[in-house]
């Protein structure tokens, strides 16, 4: 109720104001909590409604038009919309590539080109998609692209039957 409070304040702010960016933001991320909600469907019509806000009206947006389809993409994989989720996926990585967008690029080959890969019955092409995409990172320390990585690999040997290399 506290988050739902929020939001609604965030959306009337944004009104109120009528400025474009915070209007996008505000809505995109009233769908970022319905997905976090576990309220998938509602989630991907108000990320698309605030993603469509930015990208006609505003511009420097990329995160934030990143940030949603990246939502999108985990709720139609919770929803089971597999055909949907397939092409916009691929339209997102071929735009990541062609804008040179490698963080975007790599984040959601980590966080969701596994899960296509399974649903097609393709384990191995998911573990050398995860494999690819993590050769990118920089550094040592510990971060979401590893926890990415991790998720994605436990879920693709559990999909294989091996569990001790899950475990």
């Amino acid at each position: 109720s506290r988050t739902a409070e929020l939001v609604e304040r965030s959306l009337d702010l944004a009104e109120r104001i009528r400025h474009p960016h915070a209007l996008g933001l505000a809505t995109t991320m009233s769908g970022a909590a319905r997905y976090l909600a576990g309220r998938w469907k509602d989630s991907i019509e108000a990320l698309d409604r605030g993603a469509r806000i930015l990208r006609e009206q505003c511009s420097g947006v990329t995160w934030e038009l990143d940030t949603a389809d990246i939502f999108v993409f985990s709720a139609l994989q919770w929803l089971g919309r597999w055909k949907e989720l397939t092409v916009r996926f691929e339209d997102f990585i071929r735009s990541a590539q062609a804008r040179g967008d490698l963080y975007a690029e790599t984040h959601a080959m980590l966080e969701t080109s596994w899960y296509i890969e399974l649903a097609r019955d393709q384990p191995h092409v998911a573990r050398e998609n995860l494999r690819r995409a993590l050769t990118h990172k920089k550094g040592d320390s510990y971060d979401v692209h590893d926890f990415l990585f991790f998720l994605g690999s436990t879920s693709v040997d559990l999909y294989c039957g091996h569990a001790e290399s899950a475990r």
